[in-house]
C-alpha cells in the first residue's frame, strides 16, 4: 500500500493511509468504497468548520445573475451550501448595491407584490427590498421592472468539492487530512463488528477536532474561540 510522502495528501495516499489504519488491502477495501466514505467525511468536516466559525465564511463565494423584468424568482448557484447575503441593483447605471433583508415565508403578502413601477404597490421598495428562500430558489420584493445585467449578487458558502481523481486533494488544512482516513477506518470497523477498533478511531478523531481543527478555524478574525464538543458514539 502507498502511504506517500509526508507532504502528499492526494486521494491515492489517503487510500493508502486508510488501509494502513484499518489493516486492509485493495482487495478487501476497494478504492470505490474508500472514496465514497472519504467524501462523506469531507462533508462532515465542513459541517464541523461551519459550526465553529462565526466571523469568517469557510468556502465563501460570490456569484452574480441578471435581473429580469417582472421576474420574481431566481435560482441559486448549483454549488451552494447556504446563502448568507443577497444584493440587488435595480438600475443599470446605479452602482450602489442594496442588501435584501431576508423574511420568513409567513411574512409574505402575496396580494400586494408587484413591480417597482406598476400601479400595484409592493410591500417593500427598491431601497428597502426583501428576499425569501424556497428550496433552490429565492424570491425578491419588489420584483424588477427593468432588466439589469448582473443586477443580483449572491454571497454564499460553497459546497465542498468531492474527491474523484487520484490526484485530488482535500481543501482543508493538511493537518486534519488524517481525520478523513480515521473516519473511513471507523466505518470499516463498525461494518465488521470490530467495536474496540471503532472506538479507538473515534477517540483519535475527537482529539484531532479539539486540538487541530478548532484552534485553526475558530480563531479567524475572532477574539474568543468557541468550544467544539466531540460527538459521543456508542458501539454496544
Amino acid at each position: 500500500m502507498t502511504l506517500g510522502a509526508a507532504s502528499s495528501v492526494a486521494t491515492s495516499n489517503l487510500r493508502g493511509l486508510t488501509r494502513w489504519i484499518s489493516a486492509t488491502t485493495s482487495t478487501t477495501f476497494t478504492d470505490a468504497q474508500i472514496d465514497g466514505l472519504l467524501n462523506r467525511a469531507m462533508h462532515e468536516i465542513q459541517n464541523h468548520i461551519e459550526r465553529i466559525m462565526d466571523h469568517w465564511e469557510f468556502r465563501g463565494q460570490t456569484a452574480t445573475a441578471n435581473l429580469v423584468a417582472d421576474q420574481q424568482e431566481y435560482t441559486f448557484p448549483t454549488d451552494i451550501l447556504k446563502p448568507y447575503r443577497i444584493e440587488i441593483r435595480y438600475r443599470a447605471n446605479n452602482q450602489d448595491w442594496v442588501v435584501c433583508d431576508p423574511i420568513d415565508e409567513r411574512g409574505i403578502y402575496f396580494t400586494a407584490i408587484g413591480t417597482a413601477a406598476t400601479s400595484t404597490t409592493p410591500i417593500y421598495t427598491r431601497g428597502n427590498p426583501r428576499v425569501w428562500f424556497l428550496d433552490q430558489s429565492f424570491f425578491i420584493d419588489p420584483q424588477p421592472d427593468q432588466a439589469v445585467t448582473t443586477g443580483i449578487r449572491i454571497w454564499y458558502t460553497q459546497e465542498v468539492v468531492e474527491l474523484s481523481a487520484t490526484t485530488d486533494e482535500p481543501i482543508f488544512i493538511e493537518a486534519i487530512h488524517p481525520w478523513l482516513c480515521y473516519y473511513v477506518a471507523r466505518e470499516w470497523h463498525v461494518r465488521n463488528n470490530n467495536l474496540d477498533k471503532a472506538k479507538e478511531s473515534q477517540g483519535i478523531m475527537d482529539k484531532m477536532l479539539v486540538e487541530v481543527l478548532q484552534p485553526h478555524y475558530s480563531k479567524k478574525f475572532m477574539q474568543r474561540s468557541p468550544r467544539i464538543m466531540p460527538r459521543q458514539e456508542r458501539y454496544e
